[in-house]
């Protein structure tokens, strides 16, 4: 069963001003996760924003009440604004974080299209050493991730967290330097799944031809390597 609660208006021009309309809803999806019995849970481009969640003070009871359930496999939390701010955490906000350390649940995190960036990631790598059961990353979109060194969260994910076996990586615009990086640990790299360069939905982050070239002839045999929304192994697998 799949809660799929209808999207909420963002309120852009006055985002201090919270309705009533606004405020019920962003209540009943904190009653759906704490007392839902669903394992998929869509709550994408919503109602975490900041300011909303600060403001109405629900933030901690989602976060912990999330951390604690035990039925939810898959959570989407595309397009939702979080950012570093967000990870790092507020006096009222404990940060996503806290749920990936805790839940011992989840199994897909869809974080795309969000404004993480480095310190996120730093967030994340404490919080997944925690966790053991994820075993699919979605970063798809999230621009600032352009400056992580992905070679090292590669390794780090062998060792920490090998129960990890998918990461995608699409449109984030990563440098020659950071890819070549990459080259280097693929062949240690204990994931199944690695995806990253463009998607149909944008272009500007394309990897070269050459490139290309490089990580599939470095990728281990049991690694699914999508480029540029291509798959680069064989026999290749849907991921």
């Amino acid at each position: 069963l799949q809660a799929a609660i209808p999207c909420l208006p963002r309120q852009e021009k006055l985002p201090w001003i919270i309705s009533p309309y606004v405020k019920k809803k962003t209540a009943e999806i904190v009653h759906a996760v704490i007392n839902g019995r669903f394992d998929i849970m869509n709550i994408e481009g919503m109602f975490l924003y900041n300011r909303l969640i600060n403001e109405m003070l629900l933030v901690k009871k989602f976060h912990v009440k999330l951390a604690k359930n035990n039925i939810i496999q898959e959570l989407n939390l595309r397009n939702n604004g979080l950012d570093d701010t967000c990870f790092i955490g507020h006096e009222d906000f404990i940060g996503f974080a806290t749920v990936l350390a805790h839940n011992r649940a989840l199994k897909i995190v869809d974080l795309s299209w969000n404004n993480l960036g480095c310190r996120s990631v730093e967030s994340l790598k404490s919080a997944l050493q925690q966790n053991n059961t994820l075993h699919t990353l979605i970063l798809v979109g999230n621009k600032e991730l352009k400056e992580m060194d992905l070679a090292s969260f590669i390794l780090f994910l062998r060792d920490n967290c090998p129960i990890l076996r998918r990461l995608h990586l699409e449109d984030i615009d990563f440098s020659q330097e950071t890819l070549l990086k990459v080259e280097k640990v693929l062949p240690e790299s204990t994931l199944y799944v690695l995806s990253m360069g463009a998607s149909p939905r944008t272009v500007s982050t394309r990897i070269s031809p050459h490139m290309i070239k490089r990580l599939q002839a470095a990728s281990p045999k049991k690694m699914v390597l999508r480029l540029n929304d291509v798959c680069y192994s064989y026999p290749c697998e849907t991921s």
